[in-house]
């Protein structure tokens, strides 16, 4: 004979429907009726929900992006553009209308034909050609001894005085005013003007000293 296992529990009746038709239960929901939910206590209010006496959130409206740079800055490109092309135009007239002022109109040439009538001049006859006369002394002047007939005077000039005229014209460099000549005769003091008065047959040149008491003497340089 086989073994037959045993339950060692011992079995347990389903407790009663209390919701089921038998007990008085309702007979379509297998849960119990739910009553009216009463509010939450006090203090606690759902999430996002404002709280008593507090005024509801506004929502801010959103900030619309302003066009108004856009706007100004194609305005001032359009005014770019167009004040570019005035210049443009402006120039290119104003160097068309300089060119043409500038191009030089062809020049017209008129040819006179004049007739001159010389007259005949006069013929003249050459001037006279004058060779200049060598200067000689005058009458009346001698030449002092010892000086190699280089210094003449006149009758009233001693020949001491005029070696003295001669060294201090010399001694001047030909000065046309010689000052205190000494004259060994009078024992005075005199100045004497000098100038030239021309040159000789051969060439020498001679020079007037006149001064003191009508004292004259002629000096070959």
């Amino acid at each position: 004979m086989a073994d037959t296992p045993t339950n060692p529990f011992p079995a347990v009746s389903p407790l009663p429907n209390a919701w089921s038709p038998d007990a008085g239960g309702d007979p379509v929901s297998p849960y119990p009726p739910q009553g009216t939910v009463s509010p939450m206590p006090g203090g606690f209010y759902p999430v996002n929900t404002p709280y008593p006496g507090s005024p509801l959130p506004v929502e801010m409206p959103q900030e619309q992006k302003s066009s108004t740079p856009i706007m100004i800055g194609l305005i001032a490109g359009v005014l770019v553009v167009v004040l570019a092309t005035l210049g443009f135009l402006v120039w290119y007239i104003t160097g068309n209308n300089k060119g043409a002022a500038q191009s030089p109109a062809t020049p017209q040439t008129t040819t006179q034909t004049s007739t001159i009538t010389k007259e005949a001049q006069p013929q003249r006859s050459a001037p006279p050609v004058r060779t200049r006369e060598s200067w000689a002394p005058p009458a009346g002047f001698a030449a002092c001894s010892g000086m190699g007939g280089a210094v003449l005077v006149n009758g009233v000039t001693s020949c001491d005085f005029a070696e003295n005229v001669t060294s201090d014209y010399f001694s001047s460099g030909g000065s046309s005013v010689i000052h205190d000549v000494y004259s060994p005769v009078t024992g005075k003091y005199y100045d004497m003007s000098c100038s030239g008065v021309g040159t000789d047959s051969s060439g020498n040149s001679w020079a007037l000293c006149t001064g003191g008491n009508d004292a004259q003497v002629y000096i070959r340089r």
